[in-house]
């Protein structure tokens, strides 16, 4: 075990975050990795098992000899780079993760992609058979009903109206981003979403591989639903939503996710983000904002109205003006106007956008170009911009 000693010995941070972003930028879309901390994690993993794969004398280090460098030959370094290949395409591999959700009443098998399905009370053995013929991962069901008992597959054989989730990813992250989606389409298609109670969630996930089964934990966005009611209707909505896969519904989807809470703060915040991701640009921003809401969304009552009053609601809360919904005279008025709190308004236009989201709005170009004027030399800005167009 020298060689993985050695190696933390002569670690250095700086140095092992660029070769991580270098990682990142060459591989992370192969890999499913997608920020620093996963990328480090894998070279680490590497690193401390390739130094004790090859027969360098690590020992011989000392005052006179200090560089690691010097102990590697070139036979050593195409070792190292062949190990390096296996190990990196090893990686690239989909492997199966699972997610226990329960209190989800459905019996059937439901695939809404390639990699993402949902299987009903009562199909473990279904699970098991498929996991098998794809991957060829062979799981007995007695080793999940015994000793994998306690672990989320073992839970979903065990719990009556649960349902298991099977992810195909290549990384823990990239499994959590496809488990993100799900729970933000599960949030705008299920009925009653926010009757959530206090129990705590289990946010652990297993996922399989030809040596075994590991569990780790995720941050999991989906609260304590009294229960979740797989409905036909909702099947056939969640397959209309998951089958867009752009980068703006599959954020937005995260955000809607991230909001589902009981905590109105959080869920108009991440709500209000939702809608950005979808419409939202660097310039104009407002107008995108608003100008794609109300086409999307037409069909609701007042959806200009809504929409700028919602807008101007989450300007003060990001800018820190107002903390609280109340603080606000556009809070109450938004409430005699329109009969409905501005968070459970938001929810309802963000659920229609979803639904009939036709891309991003293209803001219309006006010809001229806008200049801004201190205010006391408006009125004599004005006067010689007339003058001028008169002649």
């Amino acid at each position: 075990m020298e060689g993985d000693v050695i190696f933390w010995l002569k670690y250095s941070d700086k140095e092992m975050n660029k070769c991580a972003s270098l990682l990142l930028q060459e591989s992370g879309r192969d890999l499913g990795i997608t920020n620093i901390k996963n990328a480090k994690e894998l070279l680490l993993n590497f690193c401390s098992y390739a130094f004790n794969v090859i027969d360098a004398d690590f020992l011989s280090l000392n005052e006179s000899n200090p560089y690691l460098s010097q102990l590697l030959s070139q036979h050593h370094r195409t070792i190292l780079s062949s190990l390096f290949v296996d190990y990196i395409d090893s990686k690239k591999v989909l492997k199966p993760y699972i997610y226990t959700l329960k209190h989800a009443h459905t019996n059937e098998v439901h695939n809404f992609t390639d990699n993402l399905s949902i299987y009903g009370s009562g199909q473990i053995e279904r699970l098991l058979i498929d996991i098998k013929n794809r991957t060829g991962i062979d799981l007995p069901s007695k080793a999940v009903e015994n000793e994998l008992n306690k672990e989320p597959i073992g839970q979903y054989k065990q719990l009556l109206n649960s349902s298991a989730i099977l992810v195909y990813a290549r990384s823990v992250s990239e499994a959590t981003e496809t488990f993100d989606r799900l729970f933000g389409a599960l949030c705008i298609t299920i009925d009653k979403p926010f009757i959530i109670n206090q129990v705590t969630v289990d946010n652990r996930i297993n996922f399989l591989e030809s040596n075994g089964i590991t569990t780790c934990q995720i941050r999991c966005n989906l609260p304590s639903v009294y229960e979740i009611n797989i409905t036909p209707e909702v099947i056939s909505d969640l397959k209309k939503i998951l089958k867009s896969d752009t980068k703006r519904m599959t954020s937005a989807l995260s955000f809607i996710a991230h909001g589902w809470t009981h905590d109105k703060r959080e869920r108009f915040l991440n709500h209000f983000i939702a809608l950005d991701a979808l419409y939202g640009t660097e310039r104009s921003n407002k107008t995108a904002i608003v100008g794609g809401v109300s086409r999307d969304a037409s069909n609701i009552e007042d959806i200009e109205s809504k929409i700028k009053a919602i807008y101007s609601l989450r300007s003060k809360f990001i800018h820190g003006e107002i903390s609280i919904f109340s603080d606000h005279g556009k809070y109450p008025k938004f409430i005699h106007e329109h009969g409905i709190e501005p968070v459970e308004s938001l929810f309802s236009v963000l659920k229609t956008c979803i639904f009939n989201y036709q891309g991003p709005y293209k803001v219309p170009q006006l010809e001229g170009v806008n200049l801004r004027v201190p205010k006391e030399l408006e009125t004599e800005f004005k006067m010689r911009i007339a003058e001028y167009n008169k002649k």
